[in-house]
């Protein structure tokens, strides 16, 4: 399964987030732009909340960084996306980028699932807590994609 069709590699898009991110459920608005010409690999996704204040959010492709990661996406998110399936969705993660860029994590419990097509985001919190949400980004030793 890729996690993110190379069809579905925006340079830069436009989404709306129609229930906000975690946390920020007033942010809807969004631009993705690939990060350091790293496309297929990192995105920024960049939204402002209308009063001046702007968030910036870095997105992998997990696949890379988490060959076994294999979240199911509810049918109910995959709706309010309307996608079809979870086939035709791009999934993305969430990472938090420290002083020490080697100390990076993502968010695997979390990810932000994209309709390319349509131009629609939604972050969906997975009801298992199968997937960590700061799995180590740069490993040093051999453990299963992102697995807790």
């Amino acid at each position: 399964m890729e996690l993110l069709p190379s069809a579905a590699y925006p340079t830069v898009k436009h989404f709306v987030f129609r229930h906000g991110l975690v946390g920020l459920p007033d942010l809807r608005e969004f631009r993705l732009e690939v990060f350091a010409g790293l496309a297929g690999v990192a995105w920024y996704l960049r939204g402002s909340d209308g009063a001046g204040a702007s968030f910036e959010f870095l997105l992998l492709n997990p696949a890379p960084f988490f060959p076994n990661y294999r979240p199911v996406i509810p049918k109910s998110d995959l709706e309010l996306l309307e996608l079809p399936s979870q086939a035709d969705a791009a999934i993305l993660v969430i990472a938090t980028v420290p002083d020490d860029f080697r100390q990076m994590t993502a968010n695997l419990r979390a990810p932000v699932v994209l309709n390319v097509t349509r131009g629609l985001g939604r972050q969906v919190i997975l009801p298992s807590d199968e997937y960590a949400i700061r799995a180590p980004v740069f490993r040093t030793e051999a453990v299963p994609g992102g697995l807790r």
